[in-house]
């Protein structure tokens, strides 16, 4: 009698794994269609959103392998050919279907030219102007194809990572001689900064300007500050 008992028992669990794996079959092939959950990586950028998500992969059906699955790669092959997007992870979970993990391009500079618009990335990238959102980045403008690119970036950059700089200054102007002026937020000024050789020490003698002179003189009694000459700070008045 236990003997059969425990006959029983067997086949019950077996029937009843094969009801689960038949239940998980009919829920994947349910859910194959739904991307269930995006979570996007990003510092106060709207370049990538859920919607702008969905809507470009909707545009795209090359990552169906058949009627019944997704090819999760071809999902991420093409996320990583939106401009937007620096990163991804796509991943199936039984429960919850399909998961994006999205790290997207932060821009530190937006180039304005006579024929275009573009943002420089973090990583000296370029990215294209975006119709969804806006950065208010650092501006760079003027004679911009006299330059390297990748110089202006590590400007930039400089500007970018000084909490103090990067709230000070708005707009990066090269002009025909492939020289840099800086266009201060605060103050009827404008920082003459020339090449773009010496950066941390034209950078030190502005904020010894900003330390030293300002308080006795003001935001507004100088319309030019030169740094571009070696150990000197030449102002101009009003």
């Amino acid at each position: 009698m236990s003997v059969i008992i425990q006959i029983f028992k067997w086949v019950l669990m077996i029937c009843l794994f094969i009801i689960l794996i038949s239940f998980t079959s009919i829920s994947f092939n349910n859910d194959v269609f739904s991307i269930s959950k995006i979570n996007i990586d990003s510092t106060n950028q709207y370049f990538i959103t859920e919607d702008i998500v969905e809507k470009y992969l909707n545009d795209d059906c090359s990552f169906y392998y058949d009627s019944t699955s997704f090819n999760l790669q071809q999902i991420e092959m093409a996320l990583n050919d939106n401009p937007y997007i620096k990163n991804n992870q796509v991943f199936y979970e039984l429960s919850d279907g399909v998961s994006l993990d999205i790290k997207t391009r932060e821009p530190i500079l937006r180039v304005l030219t006579n024929d275009t618009t573009f943002y420089i990335t973090e990583d000296c990238s370029c990215m294209p102007f975006s119709s969804y959102f806006t950065s208010r980045s650092l501006i760079a403008s003027g004679n911009i194809s006299s330059i390297d690119i990748n110089d202006l970036c590590e400007l930039s950059k400089y500007i970018s990572a000084n909490p103090f700089l990067k709230s000070m200054i708005a707009q990066v102007y090269i002009n025909y001689n492939s020289e840099i002026t800086l266009i201060p937020r605060i103050g009827n000024n404008e920082i003459l900064f020339g090449g773009l050789n010496d950066i941390d020490i034209k950078f030190e003698k502005l904020f010894l300007f900003y330390k030293r002179i300002i308080p006795k003189k003001g935001w507004q009694f100088y319309s030019e500050i030169n740094l571009a000459f070696e150990d000197q700070i030449i102002c101009s008045k009003h």
